[in-house]
């Protein structure tokens, strides 16, 4: 976490040690983090970006939620302010303890700390310091941006240059370019800026049906957070968003993690909380989303590939909602047959008759369920089945409208069910396209259901009913 905001901050050492939870912003148009880090050599103040990464081991919302896991927040209280990596602001020289992260990280034969051993880096080089993030976070934006965008995530000064950058607050659109490319994704076009990644989102699984209460209580148990953390990462604060991208990180990535066996004690934490098959679905969900939010970077934001980013996004949307409203369908229709089972068990067995005062069984009254003008159901007989009176509510069987022939009209929705569904299939079974998509929803429902029923007894029951 300490390492990774280093070097997305291009800054020296142990600036980011003086970053407080406060002092962190998230903010929804550009889907990232900001922060203003006080430059320790010349004091100035200078606009860094936390972005979502191009792969696991460098989103910033991963490494967030790593942390949060392992580190719960400090309490949050109004006389003393709140780290966000407390360790590292009490160490005396917060540089020196960077530089000594950074140096465990070498091969134990050539001075990295034993208890790092299986986690060595062998490319680090012997001499390997924190002093080597700044310039090679200029060295890297370099290769892809002018000096002019450079400077607004360095902090450097343009004086000798000129004098124009003093006046354009443009600090947050570049500053957001050069986060996702220290987060290792592909650059804009060269002196273009361009949108910059969106990270993993829960409404991929809101969308689908999760409730969202039910993820807020996952979230808190999941990152230590309570009533005592600091406000802006409860549920309404302004940074919760921030939260919420780095939960869903972790489940994008947890099925990746577990099969390269890293953070141990994290994924055992995730999966004692949510079982294995949901968090390889909800990860699956996310990762879709996820793919398609970010398309134009991927595609490398090149002018001829933009029209083709922005048609793969907008139909990895509508595969989005599609598989939405294909939840919400399923869960109508689950209603649905519920209550068709209920009504055949309860016609099934029928109730006691009353007596009336004459000793004579009294007429039976009418089941709120079954309408009076639709025949009870009889027990089955043994003779051939006779053919049935023509129905007063027109055909039941498809009828496909040719040349002129006159289509009948769609009766209303307050009708009896039988009356939709025998319009409908006089229609040829379509569903007309000049009613409300929800109306639409329902009728397509219905079709799908009655077409599906095994006998003409559970047609009887449902026709009656009316539509809710």
């Amino acid at each position: 976490m300490a390492i990774l905001s280093a070097w997305l901050a291009i800054g020296r050492s142990g600036e980011i040690a003086a970053t407080p939870w406060e002092g962190l912003e998230w903010d929804p148009e550009h889907q990232a983090v900001f922060t203003e880090i006080r430059q320790s050599k010349t004091s100035k103040v200078k606009m860094i970006s936390y972005t979502c990464g191009s792969e696991r081991h460098n989103c910033w919302f991963l490494a967030l939620a790593d942390y949060l896991v392992l580190h719960a927040p400090p309490m949050w209280g109004a006389h003393k302010d709140a780290w966000v990596i407390p360790e590292l602001h009490a160490h005396n020289a917060p540089g020196s303890a960077m530089g000594l992260y950074i140096k465990a990280l070498r091969v134990r034969d050539r001075g990295g700390a034993a208890a790092y051993s299986d986690y060595a880096v062998p490319s680090l080089p012997d001499r390997v310091s924190a002093g080597g993030l700044r310039p090679g976070g200029c060295n890297t934006l370099a290769k892809y941006m002018p000096a002019e965008f450079i400077a607004h995530s360095s902090g450097h000064d343009l004086k000798q240059v000129g004098s124009l950058y003093d006046y354009i607050d443009a600090n947050r659109a570049i500053a957001v370019v050069g986060g996702f490319i220290l987060a290792g994704w592909p650059p804009c076009p060269w002196g273009r800026l361009c949108e910059g990644p969106k990270p993993a989102s829960l409404k991929a699984l809101v969308d689908t049906g999760v409730d969202q209460d039910d993820l807020d209580h996952f979230i808190d148990a999941m990152f230590n957070l309570d009533s005592c953390s600091p406000p802006m990462l409860l549920c309404g604060g302004s940074n919760r968003p921030m939260v919420e991208a780095a939960f869903a990180s972790m489940i994008m990535y947890h099925d990746q993690r577990k099969m390269a066996g890293e953070v141990r004690t994290v994924l055992v934490k995730l999966e004692n909380m949510l079982t294995a098959d949901k968090l390889h679905s909800w990860g699956a969900t996310i990762r879709t989303k996820f793919d398609a939010d970010n398309i134009h970077l991927k595609m490398g934001c090149s002018t001829s590939d933009t029209a083709v980013a922005t048609v793969i996004s907008a139909l990895g949307r509508s595969l989005s909602e599609s598989k939405s409203e294909t939840r919400n369908l399923q869960r109508e229709i689950s209603m649905l047959r519920d209550l068709l089972q209920g009504v055949s068990l309860s016609s099934s067995q029928p109730a006691a008759q009353p007596m009336s005062p004459g000793g004579t069984p009294a007429p039976a009254s009418p089941s709120p369920m079954v309408s009076a003008s639709v025949p009870r159901r009889t027990p089955p007989v043994t003779s051939p089945p006779q053919s049935m009176p023509p129905s007063s509510m027109g055909p039941l069987l498809p009828h496909n409208a040719t040349g002129s022939e006159p289509r009948p009209n769609l009766i209303g929705l307050g009708a009896d069910l039988g009356d939709v569904y025998a319009s409908l299939m006089a229609r040829g079974g379509v569903v007309p396209s000049t009613l409300a998509s929800g109306d639409r929803g329902r009728c397509k429902l219905l079709l799908q259901w009655c077409n599906a029923m095994a006998t003409s007894d559970e047609k009887k029951l449902l026709l009656p009913a009316k539509v809710s």
